[in-house]
């Protein structure tokens, strides 16, 4: 027990080991501090220092067969909620479930890291937008002036497919933006997968082509009923 409780100080995350009966037998000052918790793991009440029912679920999620249990939550501190992660797995000897341990890590700079480069690919995504949609709109009317083998009109049709792919491109990382907010709500819609992938084969196309590799794509319908 000693030495356990030794290698627990050295460890810089939180953790809690509980016994066969569900209370804690062993910890590290990590938790102590996290949870502003008292000093000896025998004073802890779990379900008073952790958030309501994050460790019912989490021990019976484990009963029921779980090999590992994970939750997020917040923390209230003076300086604003920490966001913690709790990570649970069961502790096996002999075969049978002798405790569980749990492990306790902040997270509130991931967090926020996380969201400042959302808010970083959002805000440069909305900025590029409108001058793209300006190099688009002169290529689009050089594109008119020029055709056949005029070399201007090529360069006119490059700038304006490259201009449309950059375009698709910010539109993209918009809606990847979208798709990582919290309050995000899927929604579906239909759409010709056949035609997006064919799209995608044109666009890598002159890539195998440089490479002397052929790059064919084939659009199989499914059979009636299947999924």
């Amino acid at each position: 027990h000693a030495q356990a409780q030794r290698i627990l100080s050295t460890v810089s995350e939180a953790i809690v080991l509980l016994g066969d009966s569900g209370a804690p037998v062993a910890g590290n000052n990590s938790f102590t501090q996290l949870f502003r918790a008292p000093p000896r793991p025998g004073e802890w009440d779990l379900e008073k220092i952790l958030p309501e029912g994050v460790l019912p679920r989490a021990l019976a999620a484990l009963a029921g067969g779980t090999a590992y249990f994970d939750a997020e939550f917040a923390l209230p501190a003076a300086g604003g909620a920490r966001q913690t992660e709790m990570g649970a797995a069961p502790v096996i000897e002999g075969g049978r479930r002798a405790g569980t341990v749990l492990v306790f890590r902040d997270i509130t700079r991931t967090r926020r890291l996380e969201q400042v480069r959302r808010d970083f690919v959002a805000n440069v995504s909305h900025e590029l937008r409108t001058p793209l949609s300006a190099i688009q709109a002169a290529a689009e009317t050089l594109s008119a002036e020029f055709s056949g083998d005029d070399p201007r009109a090529r360069f006119a049709a490059s700038i304006l497919g490259n201009t449309r792919r950059l375009s698709a491109l910010v539109g993209n990382l918009l809606e990847l933006a979208r798709l990582e907010r919290p309050d995000f709500i899927p929604r579906r819609e239909a759409g010709d997968l056949a035609a997006a992938l064919a799209g995608c084969v044109e666009n890598f196309r002159p890539r195998f082509a440089a490479r002397a590799t052929a790059l064919s794509f084939e659009a199989v319908p499914l059979a009636q009923g299947a999924v």
